[in-house]
């Protein structure tokens, strides 16, 4: 609604109840429910095949990851008593495939796992769904009355393992940005900066640590689905070969001066409650 104001209808056990907002947070995951902003994916695509199983042979509580040739596995046991089964693959692999079907596919591909052949025990509880686990972001993430945090503003590749430490980052990064957009309505433009530019850096360091994950099981496996997923054509890439490099050591009487090229400017910062 006009006046920077939400209008929102909700579903409850005890009927629907409309709830007035001056604020809006998207927090509902990967697809979201906010239509603002458009997605953009980032690397090499990649889809996620997955079922529930139960009567499996997999003991224990620990989650299991194992890399294959072509692919890698994922899976967990739930409080329930059921396992989640994934496999990641390549898009080509499933098109190349499509004719034996996806429930095909994905029950061979885990009947050659080390680790969840276990599966073939026991019985699969749905059927075998597909999504995209391809690195994705929201550009823009937020507006004057509006904010996406987690999935719905960055999903990152599954291989990082570091999806549920990010998105609680970026709920509690909101907070101070939230805070300013409701109550300095001279600084938004500061709010809404600090928050782009932060997404911005986490994607960056992201795609960089799952290239560095590609690029070592390659060594060990030359396969084309490694290989694809590093980013770089060669893999004798400067960046990936000297990232872990030391800089050279400087003596005390060493004099430094500044590079031409660099500049000073004014970003904004977290301080306190609020963005300045």
């Amino acid at each position: 609604e006009g006046g920077y104001r939400w209008n929102t209808l909700v579903r409850t056990p005890n009927g629907g109840m409309r709830i007035r907002s001056r604020f809006l947070v998207d927090a509902t995951g990967q697809r979201g429910c906010l239509r603002r902003g458009h997605r953009e994916r980032h690397g090499t695509p990649t889809l996620a095949l997955f079922a529930y199983w139960k009567g499996t042979r997999m003991i224990g509580t620990h989650t299991r990851i194992e890399a294959a040739a072509s692919c890698w596995y994922w899976g967990s046991p739930l409080p329930d008593n059921r396992f989640n089964a994934t496999v990641f693959v390549d898009p080509c692999l499933v098109r190349s495939q499509w004719g034996c079907g996806l429930p095909s596919l994905y029950q061979r591909l885990i009947g050659v796992s080390q680790s969840l052949c276990g599966c073939a025990v026991g019985r699969r509880v749905t059927k075998v769904m597909a999504c995209d686990a391809t690195c994705q972001s929201t550009q823009p993430s937020v507006g004057i009355d509006w904010c996406k945090v987690g999935d719905a503003s960055l999903f990152l590749d599954p291989i990082s393992s570091q999806g549920v430490q990010v998105s609680i980052a970026s709920s509690l990064r909101m907070i101070p940005v939230v805070n300013t957009l409701l109550q300095r309505a001279g600084s938004r433009d500061l709010a809404i900066a600090f928050y782009t530019d932060r997404l911005k850096s986490t994607l960056a360091n992201h795609m960089m640590t799952c290239r560095q994950i590609y690029h070592e099981q390659w060594l060990h496996s030359r396969s084309d689905f490694w290989h694809r997923r590093t980013g770089c054509e060669s893999i004798g890439n400067t960046f990936l070969r000297n990232r872990n490099d030391r800089l050279p050591s400087l003596r005390p009487d060493v004099q430094l001066r500044l590079a031409p090229h660099v500049t000073f400017c004014t970003t904004p910062v977290a301080r306190g409650a609020f963005i300045e």
